[in-house]
């Protein structure tokens, strides 16, 4: 059986079971003779568990029709012009140039047809001093009206390219970004039918919808918020990477896959049909998908990495992210304008849970409250016995977990899950309300890229985990007492629960305690030759961690510390000479480790540097390896050891 068909047939059973279970939920365990306070708390968790199960599996039956698309093959005078708008607000220079450095070692047929764009909205100096000094373009948008969007409509009236590709201010992209985006527009020339403008396609896709945009992965080189806080960079991936890696993708077929706000490039019809980026959300990127593909064009999200940037580093910056995530994605989708739309009711249902996943936050208090309630307040949950449960609910619960894991590439697990949901539910349940109900909340706040030293921790947001932990010790307390003493064998799920959140709760503590990590400690894992010189001797090292700032590597000779060394970095079409004063950090027998930390250095070697560093893969964990009890050795170790790095 191939691993397609053992995909397949785990999905089928996990569904089965999955059915069985929430019927059963429904039908035969409501607490209807105890109350109505039980009647109601019974029914908001069974309609918790059925959403959570309803999102989830059309994740996995959207990833079961995946179908890898095949870059197509153009002929190099074919590809078209592309106008690259570099978006920033308030965002350091050497951000910037980190990122216009790498717009200008992108690789196409003819560069000419490439034109590079900072679009500054805040109109800065700085801003239109550094286009001068790289040689792009600059578009100063003053007022900051409709935020993002603004910004990039009052570019797009100034461009005129025939591709559109945005990047955020942070997003480094790799030199083959456009070689492996563009050729899927299929383009072969420029029609004009009097003020209609389209682009003839290729004849074996002509019944395919028009592609109105590629997205690739947002790949990122630093540690998130829960990586660094839990001290889990080796167990866990990014958090984003379960989108970005699984869910995109998977929504092509139902023609919702979505923009992501950078890393993308659009055709400038599906733009002028869509008239420019939606400015009624202030998510621009998801209402802007919206107005796409209702307009016939498809949207196409590459599991591709092509451009890295930074996430946010510290708590209160993705707080601010997420929150304005969760608003704008009910302000753009519960409007009559979404549901009267053209979208095909596939591709509205999709758009539809993933407004619902916004709830997951709401969905996770009532998971960690309703044992509570039963173990402390005594407040009947459900109404059955423990062998009922354990017929209904383990086969599921065990085909569930499995199935996140596998279905998910090993990105996301169940434990994992709940860790993160847990940590940011007190700060999300309130903007999904907001948003549902269409309250007016046109704050746009940016999210922070400015790197995070020191200790970044919140403990003061730590009390709602504080009072949880404490009810849920004391409904611990309490269901012993019931299962030692009354022999109550319901307290066993409720405990079981109990101590499943207990994880949940603790490792929210841990990440709000915070971890002191300087951003020039944060390194790149990357191996390559380098050569090395004192005055006197040439030769040849081995390159073990890099970053902005320092280089480490492995040598058979040892170099004086505090003597300035010649270092020769090579890679690609990138070269590059630095100087630095080396500290000998460990001797293993003849092989040396040492560290420099790197002098100032300017143009073009500052940009060949950046690219050596930043046009490859990143180099973070990518695989989820986290578990219950894996997890409570690492919670407990980190309860108890120093913030430092």
């Amino acid at each position: 059986m191939t691993d397609k068909n053992k995909k397949k047939l785990l999905l089928y059973v996990t569904l089965f079971c999955s059915t069985i279970y929430i019927l059963w939920r429904m039908f035969f365990t409501l607490p209807i003779t105890y109350g109505s306070i039980p009647i109601i708390v019974g029914t908001i968790l069974v309609l918790c568990e059925a959403l959570t199960i309803l999102e989830t599996f059309t994740h996995f039956i959207n990833s079961s029709h995946v179908k890898k698309l095949e870059l197509p093959v153009i002929a190099d005078q074919d590809f078209p012009t592309v106008d690259m708008l570099i978006c920033t607000h308030d965002e350091d220079t050497e951000l910037i140039f980190k990122t216009l450095s790498g717009c200008l070692s992108l690789k196409y047929p003819d560069r000419s047809k490439v034109k590079i764009h900072l679009c500054d909205d805040t109109d800065r100096d700085s801003m239109r001093q550094l286009a001068a000094k790289m040689g792009v373009n600059y578009h100063g948008f003053k007022g900051n009206q409709y935020a993002k969007a603004g910004n990039l409509n009052y570019a797009l009236k100034r461009t005129k390219a025939e591709l559109v590709a945005v990047l955020d201010a942070d997003m480094i992209p790799t030199s083959n970004f456009l070689l492996e985006t563009v050729p899927y527009f299929d383009v072969t020339k420029e029609i004009r039918d009097g003020d209609q403008r389209h682009f003839r396609r290729t004849q074996e896709n002509q019944q395919e919808k028009p592609v109105g945009f590629v997205q690739t992965r947002q790949s990122f080189y630093n540690l998130d918020t829960f990586q660094k806080n839990l001290f889990l960079e080796d167990r866990i991936t990014n958090e984003q990477d379960y989108f970005y890696r699984e869910v995109n993708p998977s929504r092509m077929a139902s023609g919702s896959a979505a923009f992501a706000g950078s890393n993308v490039v659009f055709s400038r019809v599906s733009l002028e049909a869509a008239n420019g980026f939606a400015t009624h959300s202030i998510t621009e990127d998801l209402a802007t998908s919206i107005e796409i593909e209702s307009r016939g064009y498809r949207g196409i999200a590459l599991d591709k990495e092509l451009a890295h940037g930074l996430c946010p580093e510290d708590t209160p910056s993705l707080i601010k992210q997420r929150k304005r995530w969760s608003y704008g994605s009910a302000q753009s989708i519960i409007t009559n304008q979404f549901f009267q739309s053209k979208l095909p009711f596939r591709a509205k249902f999709n758009y539809f849970i993933s407004y619902l996943y916004w709830w997951t936050f709401f969905r996770r208090f009532v998971f960690i409250i309703c044992p509570i309630l039963f173990s402390v307040f005594g407040i009947v949950i459900a109404d059955t016995s423990l062998l009922s449960l354990l017929i209904m609910w383990l086969p599921y619960y065990i085909f569930y977990s499995y199935s996140m894991k596998i279905m998910s590439d090993h990105t996301i697990n169940t434990t994992l899950s709940a860790i993160q949901d847990t940590i940011q539910f007190p700060h999300m349940i309130v903007p999904i309300f907001y948003g549902t109900l269409q309250i007016p909340n046109n704050k746009f706040e940016v999210t922070s890229k400015a790197r995070v030293g020191g200790n970044n921790s919140d403990f003061k947001l730590t009390w709602p985990f504080i009072i949880l932990i404490g009810l849920s010790i004391w409904g611990v307390y309490n269901s012993i007492i019931k299962i030692v003493i009354d022999h109550h064998e319901g307290s066993i799920i409720v405990l079981f629960w109990l101590l499943y959140n207990l994880l949940a709760l603790f490792n929210a503590v841990v990440y709000y305690r915070g971890r002191r990590l300087n951003p020039q400690e944060e390194m790149l894992a990357i191996e390559q030759n380098i050569k090395l010189a004192d005055g006197k001797l040439t030769w040849q090292g081995r390159t073990t961690q890099m970053n902005d700032y320092k280089i480490c590597f492995l040598s058979d000779q040892v170099l004086t510390p505090g003597v300035t060394v010649n270092m020769t970095l090579d890679y690609r079409d990138y070269h590059v000479k630095l100087e630095g004063k080396p500290v000998l950090i460990d001797q293993q027998h003849n092989v040396y480790e040492m560290s420099v930390d790197l002098e100032e250095f300017e143009m073009p070697a500052k940009m060949h540097f950046y690219q050596i560093l930043y046009d490859r893969d990143h180099t973070l964990n990518r695989v989820v390896n986290l578990g219950y009890w894996t997890d409570i050795k690492v919670l407990l170790t980190n309860l108890f050891r120093k913030r430092a790095h």
